[in-house]
């Protein structure tokens, strides 16, 4: 995504892989070189070793600021940016919040505090606990901490909960139960400074596309969040939007990072890489550059799948803009997708890299 974001003809992307998916991105036509150091175990050698290598090879290609893409890459950024030669080309929070905003139970209890919309939310660690609970169902399901949508499920019974944490085992962080809304998923991104927000976007996704579109009191509800835990960097609130009740949204989860759909933003919108790099440098944006979509706008889907459905069944052909857009560049690329969606299904590891954020976070705790 990002390297199809970024791709301009002054311009070259370079990949520098941390762990094992992202090495999926060396199939990318839009990818002009390609290193990798897996960080498996850490220790401070091996730190110091990823260390070297990075800042090498950001020498070797004349690399003049860095993206992180990813939780991982994100935290383990802002934590060593110091030891870097060359800076991130956003602002980022701090490591601490970066780990706390990607749990959903600190977020609920965050967003809680502030009397922000978010659905009732309980935690559990195992099947035992269900009795003593007020469940009204359905409910969804999901791990307290991870991303991709991985393990979050629908329940329509006690039993499908029980099942479901049987079948998934204890977790230190636990399991989150949320009362099921139904509506459109919906997504706002962003890009602060030092709890105020800079610039933003805000979409719903539809059935083939993205729908750009303003609501106030989504953008007062952000701005509370963010001025409350000072936050600087990029990231999304994941919220659900109901179309039929007066009260129609709700945070559900907070991305500390590069969201999904960024790409789309700065394609059709808002490009929020020039704008980082404006904050960086100078802590203020040009006036002249967009910082949020006030009219409302429809978008091809940036998957190139969704792309190819909508091209065939739209009767009136491409939807308008679409060869020069994200979309079909994104259709122009598909070896990372498809390597990653066969590769995926192989491995024995998280689809997402909260399991390598922990480890070192638990490390670095351990060398204070």
């Amino acid at each position: 995504m990002l390297l199809r974001t970024l791709k301009a003809p002054d311009r070259k992307n370079f990949v520098f892989s941390l762990w094992e998916p992202s090495g999926f991105s060396s199939s990318s036509r839009y990818c002009d070189g390609y290193a990798a150091h897996r960080l498996d175990v850490c220790s401070r050698s091996a730190i110091a070793e990823i260390l070297r290598d990075l800042n090498s090879f950001i020498v070797a290609n004349t690399i003049e600021t860095l993206i992180p893409a990813g939780i991982w890459a994100t935290y383990f950024l802002a934590h060593y940016r110091s030891s870097l030669v060359v800076p991130s080309a956003f602002p980022l929070p701090e490591p601490e919040v970066i780990y706390r905003l990607n749990n959903k139970w600190a977020f609920y209890e965050l967003v809680e505090s502030l009397h922000v919309p978010t659905p009732v939310t309980l935690r559990v660690r195992q099947p035992d606990q269900l009795a003593a609970l007020d469940i009204r169902y359905p409910v969804i399901i999901k791990p307290s901490v991870g991303g991709n949508s991985k393990g979050v499920v629908r329940c329509q019974t006690q039993r499908d909960l029980e099942a479901y944490l049987t079948a998934n085992g204890e977790a230190d962080s636990g399991y989150l139960i949320q009362d099921f809304i139904p509506g459109k998923d919906a997504v706002f991104g962003f890009l602060a400074l030092k709890g105020e927000i800079k610039a933003w976007t805000l979409h719903t996704k539809e059935r083939h596309s993205l729908r750009f579109f303003w609501e106030p009191r989504i953008l007062r509800m952000a701005e509370k969040i963010i001025a409350h835990i000072d936050y600087s960097g990029p990231g999304n609130f994941d919220l659900m939007v109901r179309e039929d009740v007066t009260d129609n949204f709700f945070f559900l989860e907070c991305n500390p990072r590069i969201w999904a759909s960024f790409g789309i933003s700065c394609a059709y919108g808002v490009d929020f890489f020039q704008l980082g790099n404006q904050l960086r440098k100078s802590g203020c944006i040009n006036p002249s550059m967009m910082t949020h979509v006030v009219k409302g706008c429809e978008v091809p889907y940036p998957s190139s799948g969704k792309f190819m459905r909508s091209w065939l069944q739209r009767p009136y052909g491409l939807p308008r803009g679409a060869r020069t857009g994200f979309a079909w560049r994104t259709l122009l690329d598909p070896l990372p997708t498809i390597m990653e969606r066969l590769r995926m299904k192989k491995m024995d590891v998280l689809s997402d890299d909260t399991a390598m954020l922990d480890v070192l976070r638990n490390f670095l705790g351990s060398q204070q």
